[in-house]
């Protein structure tokens, strides 16, 4: 009878399970303000030393500097050239010393190097980098990404280091058979573009002065010596035969000197600006330190207030 009459056991549901939830949340989260609460100071203490440790580790014991310098790119896409600098930073610092020719101490010195695309406006270089390719989409329409320059930021303990590891990766870059292979490509296609440029050139000169043979002929039987007045006035075509031969003799001035100057596959466009890293990031660098300093003071009172519990736990499992 007792077996019949005893009724039978309540399934918890979700809401009950929420609750119980709740309950211990709330517990753990008062148990936790109680225990800050009365020692307040020492929580206090731990935000002024998270504070104190974010400018003293970063500014003395964990000197940083920066630099940033603009690389003019004249053999490939600056795609490639990030792209190949990304895999660069992964490298161990012993590799980076022998692959730079590097004394290990400047190697070890680098802590960071990164590559930025850069945005031009009406022509002008802007100091601002983009790092995402979907923020390329995002630019207003007078600002566009230069597709000839990025700019390289490394960050070193050491600033004397610093412009060694600008020139390695320099040398790297210029060297390395990947882009050696596209530079040679590129500068062999400017000499057949120049060759091609000054075959032109004579081949319209060849027409000027067919042209000129020609008129000078039939006005010496018509009018006498009035050819050389016709020619210096010059028709529609032999304007544009003028001006064509103007434009070629722009392009091969400017290959030439391409062929001159920009011989390299990258080139630095910039000097390397060197700054000290005091405040760089200082945000995010403060609130770690503070959390850091903060939980650890916090687990330090939870531990000392219950050490009594805590310490028959232990024993009780052992």
């Amino acid at each position: 009878m007792e077996r019949m009459n005893k009724e039978p056991e309540k399934e918890l549901d979700l809401i009950d399970l929420i609750r119980i939830c709740g309950s211990f949340v709330i517990k753990i989260v008062s148990t936790l303000l109680k225990v800050g609460l009365k020692k307040w100071y020492i929580l206090l203490g731990s935000v002024l030393l998270g504070v104190a440790l974010s400018i003293i580790i970063p500014n003395y014991v964990i000197k940083r500097n920066r630099s940033e310098v603009l690389i003019n790119n004249n053999a490939s896409t600056s795609t490639r050239f990030i792209s190949e600098i990304e895999a660069i930073s992964a490298l161990s610092r012993d590799t980076l010393s022998k692959m730079f020719d590097l004394d290990k101490e400047v190697a070890n010195s680098l802590i960071s190097i990164r590559a930025h695309r850069v945005l031009v406006y009406d022509k002008k270089y802007i100091n601002t980098r983009v790092d995402k390719e979907d923020e390329y989409y995002k630019l207003e329409d007078d600002v566009l990404v230069h597709p000839d320059f990025f700019t390289v930021e490394m960050v070193s303990t050491d600033i004397s280091s610093l412009e060694k590891l600008n020139i390695s990766l320099l040398n790297y870059l210029n060297y390395n058979s990947q882009f050696t292979e596209i530079n040679a490509k590129r500068i062999k296609a400017l000499n057949k573009e120049l060759k091609a440029y000054k075959h032109e050139i004579a081949m319209l000169d060849s027409i000027r002065v067919k042209k000129y043979l020609s008129s000078e002929s039939n006005q010496q039987m018509n009018y006498g010596g009035a050819s050389e007045f016709f020619f210096a006035r010059g028709g529609n075509e032999d304007e544009n035969i003028k001006n064509s031969i103007i434009e070629l003799n722009n392009k091969i001035i400017r290959i030439e000197a391409t062929l001159e100057n920009d011989t390299l596959a990258v080139e630095q466009a910039s000097t390397i600006k060197l700054t000290p890293t005091y405040l760089d990031g200082y945000a995010k660098t403060l609130i770690i330190y503070v959390a850091v300093c903060f939980v650890l003071a916090y687990i330090i009172i939870f531990l000392y207030a219950y050490k009594n519990e805590l310490s028959e736990w232990f024993y009780s499992n052992k």
